[in-house]
């Protein structure tokens, strides 16, 4: 972290929230497209909306996953099976928000 910040690639704000810029995420996010362009249940980050509810939705996570962010507007409701984690066994970050079900 100390690198990173010395380099300016990253900031700290005054709420202590930690900052990058665009181009660095997005640089990020393509490295991340790389592993596997056309198989997105095999990238170890994934981040797409419609991707990532395709993947829970059929069950096609695989232990490759290790980020998952799930973000919908508040209008439409959500409904997920726990059991679409079930094969992420490498998973450490899960970020949802929007109108989930109850099942979730």
């Amino acid at each position: 972290m100390k690198v990173l910040l010395e380099r300016s690639l990253v900031t700290v704000d005054k709420g202590n929230k930690l900052r990058m810029h665009d181009l660095l995420r997005d640089m990020g996010r393509q490295i991340v497209f790389e592993e596997s362009p056309f198989v997105p249940e095999n990238c170890s980050r994934l981040w797409q909306r419609v991707e990532v509810f395709d993947i829970l939705s059929k069950y096609k996570g695989t232990e490759v996953v290790q980020g998952l962010t799930l973000k919908f507007p508040n209008e439409n409701i959500v409904s997920l099976n726990t059991e679409a984690f079930q094969k992420m066994c490498k998973l450490r970050l899960l970020q949802l928000a929007g109108n989930f079900s109850k099942q979730v």
